[in-house]
């Protein structure tokens, strides 16, 4: 018997013969917002001047609350408790609170879309899968809402890990004031070495997720925890044919790679110059008509590179599929 991820290489371009041929444009369409929406398609003020010093703050009236030939005269000399207790904060500090509070506002709301776009993105690459498997539709996103927000889940849990991976690594490293020694150089080697084991760990899982565990969750409706549980007892009885399935899935990203470039490349350098003679003649005409020539061009910029992601996405999927259902078998 031969290796899996050989194996399936043939038939993993069958499958995508059989979904992609004839051609269909309502099929290919589908396709390309599915493709979009998996996110693999390959891929307020900023300073506020808070003014001190700039003549905002009013300073004590001299002629009515302090006599200027200096009296002895307490009374005179002194300003009255009503008028330190009516002074009104700064107009400018008020400003300056109100801008953070713009600036944290937006960042929550960025934090909020980022969230909603990885969410997106999770749910529809449960829906690529289950198109490969099944007729494409878009419609399949309602069936995986849940799916989705565990792998969103998981996706950000692993994203937080290895950021704390390194962020501990370089602060231990801080904290320990190495030097540009032998020693120096031996501790940050060795830190440097658990920081990196500790990524491509978590690398690792994530792979085990994306081709192994969500494939398992679209075919027998799983929860995450149990396909990766399964998945990594496949891992550990099958480790030769899950390295193979992992190279050989490297080696073909490559080759699409170089081929989506040798393609795609070419086909943007010769939009590029009759486009920028398009904008130009707009600019002449009106600086109003640069706008939408600017917004065609990238809107022909983007089907272009979705007409070439399409099938690249269909072949990489059918064959994830291909594997891991021999795997699991």
């Amino acid at each position: 018997m031969g290796w899996y991820a050989l194996d399936n290489i043939d038939e993993a371009l069958q499958d995508s013969k059989d979904k992609l041929l004839p051609f269909d444009l309502v099929t290919w369409a589908k396709l390309a917002v599915i493709v979009f929406l998996t996110g693999q398609v390959t891929g307020g003020p900023s300073y506020i001047n808070p003014g001190l010093g700039s003549g905002d703050f009013a300073g004590p009236d001299y002629d009515n609350g302090m006599q200027n030939d200096y009296s002895p005269d307490v009374e005179a000399s002194s300003l009255e408790m009503s008028q330190i207790g009516n002074v009104e904060a700064p107009e400018n500090l008020t400003g300056f609170d109100a801008a953070y509070a713009v600036l944290f506002a937006v960042g929550v709301a960025l934090f909020g879309l980022l969230l909603l776009i990885t969410y997106i993105t999770s749910v529809f690459r449960f829906v690529m899968f289950k198109s490969m498997i099944d007729d494409v539709r878009i419609g399949h996103a309602k069936d995986f809402l849940g799916e989705g927000l565990q792998y969103l889940v998981f996706r950000w849990i692993t994203l937080v890990a290895t950021v704390l991976i390194i962020g501990l690594g370089a602060g231990l490293g801080v904290a320990l004031g190495l030097s540009f020694n032998i020693y120096g150089v031996l501790a940050g080697l060795g830190i440097g070495a658990v920081v990196l084991t500790g990524v491509v760990a978590v690398g690792i899982i994530r792979w085990i997720a994306f081709n192994l565990a969500l494939p398992e969750m679209v075919r027998n409706d799983s929860g995450l925890s149990h396909a990766l549980e399964k998945s990594f007892s496949e891992v550990r009885d099958q480790l030769g044919e899950v390295a193979a399935f992992w190279l050989m899935k490297l080696i073909i990203g490559i080759g699409l790679g170089i081929a989506t470039l040798t393609v795609i490349f070419p086909v943007f350098i010769l939009l590029l110059i009759p486009f920028i003679f398009l904008v130009i003649g707009a600019a002449a005409v009106s600086s109003l008509l640069v706008v939408p020539v600017v917004f065609l061009g990238l809107l022909v910029g983007v089907v272009i590179s979705l007409a070439v992601a399409v099938p690249i996405r269909v072949y990489v999927y059918s064959y994830i599929l291909e594997v891991s259902d021999d795997l699991f078998q």
